[in-house]
C-alpha cells in the first residue's frame, strides 16, 4: 500500500468526513513532526503501534571480507524503530 491508497483508505474508513486530499497533508505532516522532534533526540511514541527514537553507534573497526584489510567505520546517528504491543500481536502464533 503505497502513500496514495494509505489515505483513500483512510478517508473511506471516516466515511468522507475528510477528503484523501487533506488525510495526505495529514499523514506529511505527521512524518515532518515525527522527523523533526526524532532528529532533535525525543522519542515519538504512538502508544500500541510504533516508537521512533534517535540512537547512536558507536565507531567500530571492521574487515574487509574479500582481502583482509582493517576498514573503520565512523560512528553514526540512525532511527530505531520499534512495533510495540498491537504490532507485536499480529506476529504471535
Amino acid at each position: 500500500m503505497n502513500r496514495t491508497d494509505l489515505a483513500k483508505e483512510i478517508s473511506n474508513r471516516l466515511e468522507d468526513e475528510v477528503t484523501p486530499a487533506k488525510v495526505a497533508k495529514i499523514l506529511t505532516t505527521l512524518e515532518d513532526v515525527v522527523l523533526e522532534e526524532v532528529k532533535s533526540g525525543t522519542k515519538v511514541s504512538l502508544p500500541g503501534f510504533v516508537a521512533f527514537e534517535k540512537a547512536e553507534r558507536e565507531a567500530r573497526t571492521y574487515r574487509n571480507p574479500r582481502t583482509g584489510e582493517p576498514l573503520e567505520a565512523p560512528a553514526t546517528s540512525y532511527v530505531k524503530i520499534s512495533g510495540l504491543s498491537k504490532v507485536k500481536a499480529l506476529f504471535k502464533s
